[in-house]
Order: C-alpha cells, then structure tokens, then sequence
C-alpha cells in the first residue's frame, strides 16, 4: 500500500466532483465536533456531523455511497500513521484541507504558503512574500522535493 499525503487526498476528492459545504465547528467537552454537507457533482449528497464525544462520524447517506468515497483510496494508506483510509478519515482530511486551502486562497496575492512533508499536524507555513519562480527555488533547496507549495494549487 502506498502512502497519501493530504493534498493528494483533497484533490481526488475534488477531481471525483465531491465537495464539503456548509461546515459549522465547535468545541465540546470531550473534544472537537462539526456537521457539514456533502455535495457530489452539485447535488447534496448527505449530512455529516460528528458529536464531539470520540465516536466516529455519523452519516445521512447510504453505504452504497460511502463503499463509492473509499473505493477511491483503495490501496493508498495515510502517510503519517499508515492507516487505510476510511470514510471518517477522508472527510476529516478534505474538511481540513478544503479550509486550509480558502485561508490560502485569501492570501495568495501576497504571501507564499507552503507545507512540509513530516511535519507534525501537516502544519502549514506562511512566507510574507508574493510567491514566484525564486521562492519556490528557495524552498526547494532549503526543504527538498517535501515541500508542497500551496499557491501552485
């Protein structure tokens, strides 16, 4: 099985036509909780949400549609922990990533944001420089071939 990087999942996500809307967070007293909808091809596909008590999310769509989401990652695993990717896990991501890249793309005109591969948390850094054939020179050379450059997205 070979290993995904986040970025790679959220673009399946978005080449197969699935995209997350309406997101709502919010804090509980055992931890992080959400609901969302998810859209295929425009059309709502269903409601997810996730208590916040440490169970997995709950879903208002059938299993037909959900065996279809993780038949697309069917043999890759998460790169971090080598877990197969699940159902619970690819929404957890692409909610993550989709947010990360609107922050991104508020940005972009000025600032040059970039990941590294093995990093904690997939933590995202910021550049306060418009990004441009020189930066990412820059960032290739001082991180390597682990640097994803958000921008180019």
């Amino acid at each position: 099985m070979k290993p995904m990087s986040e970025q790679k999942v959220l673009k399946i996500f978005e080449d197969n036509k699935y995209e997350i809307k309406g997101v709502k967070t919010f804090e509980t007293n055992d931890g992080y909780a959400f609901n969302l909808n998810l859209y295929k091809d425009k059309k709502l596909l269903g409601r997810v949400s996730n208590g916040g008590y440490g169970g997995g999310n709950e879903y208002d769509f059938g299993d037909e549609d959900i065996t279809k989401l993780e038949k697309l990652y069917e043999g890759y695993v998460e790169s971090q922990y080598k877990l197969k990717w699940s159902i619970d896990l690819i929404i957890d991501v692409a909610m993550e990533m989709q947010g990360l890249m609107k922050i991104v793309k508020r940005g972009r005109k000025t600032k040059t944001y970039f990941q590294v591969k093995g990093l904690e948390n997939n933590e995202c850094k910021v550049l306060n420089r418009t990004f441009e054939p020189k930066i990412k020179e820059f960032l290739v050379k001082k991180y390597g071939e682990d640097v994803v450059i958000l921008n180019e997205r």
